[in-house]
């Protein structure tokens, strides 16, 4: 799986399209969510992480809960899967979906 998100992050950059979005002439932004992905991966939840340390008080729960909760949540929606969507770009992936709703649950609010 992270072969295909570093793959497709080499051919966005590589690939311009013509027509972006279902709006001719609007302008769409490059959130790099291949690359976010990445990181978030290498921040927190590789083994040799880089905030290893500081994961427990950013998540406030270990980071074996998350996992456990990750793959419960991905078996039982596929809303957690990558996917690309329909103009062929990569969406988020599971982990950034699944922190992301963690975070809404902790702190009431999408910020």
């Amino acid at each position: 799986m992270m072969q295909a998100v570093l793959e497709h992050v080499d051919r966005v950059d590589d690939h311009v399209l013509n027509f972006k979005g279902s709006i001719k002439g609007h302008r769409v932004l490059n959130r790099n969510r291949a690359r976010r992905h990445l990181t978030l991966m290498a921040d927190y939840f590789a083994p040799d992480a880089l905030f290893t340390d500081h994961f427990h008080r950013r998540f406030r729960m270990r980071k074996s809960v998350i996992d456990r909760l990750y793959h419960g949540i991905w078996s039982y929606d596929d809303y957690f899967i990558l996917k690309k969507d329909i103009v062929g770009m990569i969406g988020f992936s599971g982990y950034h979906k699944c922190t992301a709703t963690l975070r809404m649950l902790a702190y009431g609010t999408a910020c």
